[in-house]
């Protein structure tokens, strides 16, 4: 559950704080390898519509909000419905699950 707990707090830490890293890391990786990359303060049109009514938002806007924010809530609801209250009870309660001391111990098991 400790590695549950870690994993939790780091997407946190990159849904508050890792999109522009991210985006520079991706920039950077584009530049070398003469790939176009968008401009983030650009407003976003998805392909194939028409401008005119299309809402108006960056770039930065869409890939933040709609993708990179969107995607990691995704993977903490599904951290948290796998690993609620009452998983964490029944497996301390476990005879066979409470001797496990890690991940590797759960894998040999099954």
């Amino acid at each position: 559950m400790a590695l549950v707990k870690s994993c939790k707090e780091k997407l946190h830490w990159m849904r508050n704080n890792g999109f522009d890293a991210l985006v520079d890391e991706v920039s950077s990786f584009c530049d070398k390898h003469h790939i176009e990359v968008p401009n983030m303060d650009e407003a976003f049109v998805l392909l194939g519509r028409s401008r005119r009514n299309a809402p108006i938002k960056t770039n930065r806007h869409h890939y933040r909000v709609e993708l990179f924010i969107y995607v990691i809530d995704e993977q903490l609801t599904e951290l948290d419905d796998r690993f609620n209250e009452l998983y964490i009870h029944y497996v301390s309660l476990s005879s066979d699950l409470s001797q496990l001391k890690g991940i590797s111990d759960l894998a040999k098991k099954w």
